[in-house]
């Protein structure tokens, strides 16, 4: 199964990537590239002639398996 996502420590982005940045300090990277390499996006139509198609909005509103919520920010305090 491919593995779209990836770590590198690279600050410096151009088009060609899209960065994932955590709202959390403490997130496990390595857990969530995981947990993301797992997802089938096939299934879930983001991928065409076996290229990946992603973008920010499409990722934010992807139907992910409650395994993500655990890198989800803490909720703000009323």
């Amino acid at each position: 199964m491919a593995q779209p996502f990836f770590l590198h420590a690279c600050r410096d982005y151009d088009g060609a990537v899209m960065a994932v940045f955590p709202h959390r300090q403490d997130a496990d990277m390595a857990a969530f590239r995981d947990a993301l390499n797992q997802v089938n996006w096939s299934d879930l139509g983001f991928v065409c002639d076996g290229r990946f198609l992603f973008t920010q909005r499409s990722l934010e509103h992807a139907p992910l398996p409650d395994c993500f919520r655990a890198f989800l920010p803490d909720p703000l305090p009323a």
